[in-house]
């Protein structure tokens, strides 16, 4: 049992090894995606302009006046003296287009006082250029920066094999025999004095036993956020019944998407209407349009909640053709798996404790590409060493061959 443990150790390992530097190297940055992005590119985020903000509706309108060709899909709602808004947007004509270079951007930084855009860029564009250079190792975290959903599907994968070999890695630490902690402890142990192998040997180990949970947390976040319909609701909703999406909503209503006839104000009004009745008095904080469910998604918050902290927000979906509910995913409410769903980017991401978090997130990912490149040093030299006996052997039987010298 153990060999075959130690063969699927080794092959996950390093068959993941590549991938998980990657991740972790990435993960590492855009745990402090908008400091990062910010101090990089400042003249994005500065918004000169002073005065009362433009109403949602009034920003949008002069947002797509000043772009006739784009729409306005998405619009951050939390105001900030001084600083631009962020809106996303997409081409008005989208048949038989290349969505993402039909307009050249899709992101806008825009004044929210005088309505005046300070900067354009497409999100998560190749590659090092300041402007691009954090979008694109998100992308490239989540998707290697592949097509479709071509790369978020290999990333999922990887994801739940990561899942797989946490435990595989826990197994082959336990001691032989009968269980002993006491023996077990010496695997959380790092013997600095020792040679670079063993020294390196202990730090794969321990570090990967201290580290346990978290790392088992980040593998299974990944699965959840990458192969959320086709890996983990369908496990998790075998131990606890999950509400259903949006997606599923609009599909058991018989909504299909077409020309919507409301707007950003008229949806976010309608899901004010329905924060209020649930006794939240805050604005909303953020809003979508969804095509796939002809509705508008809107972020809002409870009381003294803040929307990158905890949870986060709570998502309520509007109809855009009247504005009735479609379906709301309210933080902190449902059954056990609605909960544990809720979790899922907020420990992946770290921005359940803050910003605290995101840097302990960040440092996890660094310790990850350590752990894997560990690894992979381990298994080249046990490699090597295995190599040394065959040579040998080889040799002699090439000797024990050569005809004798008269």
């Amino acid at each position: 049992m153990r060999s075959t443990l130690t063969l699927l150790h080794r092959y996950l390992g390093l068959g993941l090894a590549g991938f998980l530097v990657l991740a972790g190297l990435t993960g590492s940055v855009i745990a402090l995606y908008h400091e990062l992005d910010e101090g990089l590119n400042p003249q994005l985020y500065r918004a000169p302009s002073e005065g009362t903000p433009l109403s949602v509706g009034e920003l949008v309108a002069r947002v797509e006046r000043a772009e006739p060709r784009a729409r306005v899909s998405a619009v951050d709602l939390e105001i900030v003296a001084g600083r631009s808004v962020i809106v996303r947007v997409a081409p008005r004509a989208r048949a038989g287009i290349d969505y993402r270079q039909a307009l050249g951007f899709d992101e806008l930084f825009v004044d929210p006082v005088d309505g005046e855009i300070v900067g354009r860029r497409l999100w998560g564009e190749c590659c090092f250029a300041r402007e691009q250079i954090v979008p694109f190792l998100y992308s490239l975290h989540y998707s290697l920066h592949l097509p479709d959903r071509v790369g978020v599907i290999l990333m999922g994968l990887v994801a739940l094999a990561w899942a797989l070999d946490c435990f595989v890695g826990l197994a082959l630490t336990l001691p032989r025999g009968t269980p002993s902690w006491r023996r077990w402890a010496r695997a959380f142990r790092i013997e600095t004095k020792a040679s670079r192998y063993r020294a390196l040997h202990d730090t794969h180990q321990a570090s990967g036993l201290w580290l346990w949970a978290l790392l088992l947390m980040l593998a299974v976040s990944g699965v959840a956020m990458n192969l959320r319909d086709e890996v983990f609701r369908p496990i998790v909703g075998a131990f606890s019944e999950l509400s259903p999406t949006a997606l599923d909503r609009a599909q058991q209503l018989g909504i299909a998407p077409g020309e919507r006839t409301l707007e950003f104000p008229e949806a976010i009004a309608a899901a004010r209407r329905m924060a209020a009745e649930r006794g939240w008095p805050e604005e909303p904080v953020y809003a979508f349009h969804v095509e796939e469910i002809a509705g508008f998604g809107v972020g809002v918050i409870r009381e003294g909640e803040r929307a990158d902290v905890g949870l986060g927000a709570s998502w309520i979906y509007v109809s855009d053709r009247d504005g009735s509910l479609v379906a709301a995913d309210i933080v902190g409410e449902g059954s056990a798996g609605d909960v544990f769903a809720q979790l899922q980017f907020p420990l992946h991401s770290g921005h359940i404790f803050g910003l605290p978090g995101r840097i302990a997130i960040s440092l996890l990912g660094l310790a990850t590409a350590v752990l894997s490149v560990t690894g992979v040093y381990v298994w080249a030299v046990k490699r090597a060493a295995r190599q040394v006996p065959r040579i040998r052997r080889a040799m002699r039987r090439s000797s024990a061959l050569e005809p004798r010298q008269q």
